[in-house]
């Protein structure tokens, strides 16, 4: 059981830190993004079925997304764990928090970006 908590928390910590750094620096395109994201990491993360019967490019892509170490994780903790595939698991997930939250601290270089995109969402009508 604290295997489960541990690992809600800390996929918990590391989407909202994805989610916190898109939205800050892209605003409602971040959103989007997100979205976008979140759809692609069900279908490819091996979450509803095994990666396997999917399409090659989600095997291609599996391990850049966040939701295939949760699930992993997941499945350590209701399975048995075996610690060493843990280990992983949650250092992967630290890493991606503490990518993204760089980057959320280090936006001001992508402010000019943000501002054009902003603009053009406004634009658009959307």
């Amino acid at each position: 059981m604290p295997l489960m908590l541990g690992f809600a928390l800390l996929s918990g910590i590391c989407f909202t830190s994805i989610i916190f750094t898109l939205v800050s620096i892209f605003g409602n395109v971040g959103k989007a993004i997100v979205v976008v994201m979140m759809v692609f990491q069900i279908a490819g993360s091996g979450g509803i079925y095994p990666i396997q019967t999917n399409p090659r490019i989600f095997g291609i892509l599996q391990p850049l997304w966040p939701f295939t170490y949760a699930i992993g994780g997941f499945r350590e903790a209701i399975a048995g764990p075996l610690w060493g595939k843990v280990i992983n698991y949650a250092a992967a997930l630290l890493i991606f928090s503490l990518v993204f939250l760089c980057l959320g601290i280090l936006k001001r270089p992508f402010h000019r970006l943000t501002e054009l995109m902003e603009r053009k969402f406004k634009e658009s009508g959307l």
